[in-house]
């Protein structure tokens, strides 16, 4: 089981804000730090949240004692996304908020979710069938579980249904 953080989790109790509470939650030791430029960077790909006049944001937590970092800040190099193994399951914290779907993948990949294909085409599986709606259609390689290749050349905006054993589509829409 992998559970994924993103900026500030529990920070408040409604009565008191404290970092001791993420830290808590998280299972990692964090230090809220300033910073020019809210970006990242990861082998899968860089992302930010822009740093507006009019936002609050101040600051920003940094994971301090993750087993593994999977990103850090561009300005400074330091830990921004890194995960922790506890007795239950596994902390993953991201100092920012995940802007980029290459590296959310990226992430879910890590935790062993399955990744049907590298688009931003969404994916729903359960009794035997896979459905996958294209926003922009296109051709698509989906990878079943069991390595099965499928090529669809997909329609803008279409559904299709697809048995998740066999790969055979057996709906269009």
């Amino acid at each position: 089981r992998n559970v994924l953080w993103f900026f500030a989790p529990g920070y408040s109790d409604f009565n008191q804000n404290s970092i001791d509470f993420v830290n808590d939650l998280t299972g990692m030791k964090m230090e809220k730090i300033r910073l020019n430029d809210y970006a990242v960077q990861t082998e899968a790909g860089n992302f930010n949240i822009r740093k507006r006049e009019e936002s609050k944001l101040e600051w920003v937590l940094m994971p301090l004692d993750g087993d593994k970092e999977w990103g850090t800040f561009t300005e400074n190099n330091q830990p921004a996304l890194a995960s922790r193994i506890m007795k239950d399951h596994t902390s993953w914290f991201c100092s920012i908020p995940v802007t980029s779907s290459e590296v959310f993948r990226f992430i879910l990949s890590n935790c062993g979710v399955h990744i049907y294909n590298q688009s931003d085409d969404a994916f729903v599986e359960g009794s035997g069938i896979i459905m996958v709606h294209t926003k922009e259609g296109g051709n698509r390689t989906i990878r079943l579980r069991n390595d099965i290749e499928v090529e669809l050349d997909a329609k803008p905006s279409e559904t299709i249904m697809i048995d998740s054993e066999t790969g055979d589509i057996l709906r269009r829409g």
